[in-house]
């Protein structure tokens, strides 16, 4: 497996089909949790297709894992998938994770233990007929690097005057991945002066990439 990670990090994409099935197909949940999110880090809209023998298997500990990492694909075209496993998993546990990742993907706040997927389905409608899905989005709005570090910095000094553990582990994730700079803090961790000062370098440092908005990064490479 880590042969595929270090050609995609070099900017070589073209084995994706052999590395999903690589990890889709291994009894390992280590390998497959690594495989999974290397796979959001790394798909276009169109790879999601590669999924399909995992969509089908009703693993429920495996849609778990998938389900921690599908934000990180930026890609609202995963939608109809998630859609599809909504309606399988309707008024269980992981079909209220569904709801709430498909509304937060979207831009929509909720809170609520609801599984509905007419309502999903109206939401992805309406967002997908006056916006371009062919960009990459966070939080329902075209990604756009600048803002993020903005939003994480704002988080850093939220935990840091509270004293509490930093929280926004996708945030640091997508940011790490897009341009193989690894963010200096991590889930759980207490924000330092030390600390705050390297998240402000690496803050600096991607400034100066000044990447595209609404463009998908990994490790500095643009994806599709």
């Amino acid at each position: 497996m880590d042969n595929y990670i270090a050609e995609f990090k070099s900017g070589n994409f073209q084995n994706k089909k052999e590395f999903v099935n690589q990890f889709v197909k291994s009894e390992d949940k280590s390998v497959f949790l690594k495989g999974c999110r290397t796979f959001m880090a790394v798909c276009t809209h169109e790879d999601f297709v590669l999924l399909n023998d995992f969509f089908v298997s009703g693993d429920e500990e495996y849609l778990q894992v998938f389900l921690a990492y599908v934000k990180e694909s930026l890609s609202l075209q995963v939608i109809p998938y998630l859609l599809a496993l909504l309606e399988e998993w309707e008024d269980t546990e992981p079909g209220i994770r569904i709801h709430q990742i498909i509304m937060e993907m979207l831009g929509k706040y909720c809170d609520e233990e609801i599984s509905d997927v007419e309502e999903c389905g109206k939401e992805f409608v309406d967002f997908s007929q006056t916006n371009d899905l062919q960009k990459y989005y966070f939080k329902g709005q075209v990604i756009n690097y600048g803002s993020l570090t903005k939003e994480l910095i704002t988080i850093v000094m939220s935990c840091r005057s509270a004293n509490r553990p930093f929280y926004a582990s996708t945030l640091t994730d997508i940011l790490s991945n897009s341009f193989g700079i690894e963010c200096p803090v991590s889930s759980g961790e207490i924000i330092t002066d030390e600390k705050t000062a390297r998240i402000f370098e690496f803050v600096k440092m991607l400034a100066e990439i000044n990447p595209e908005p609404g463009t998908k990064y990994y490790f500095g490479n643009k994806i599709g």
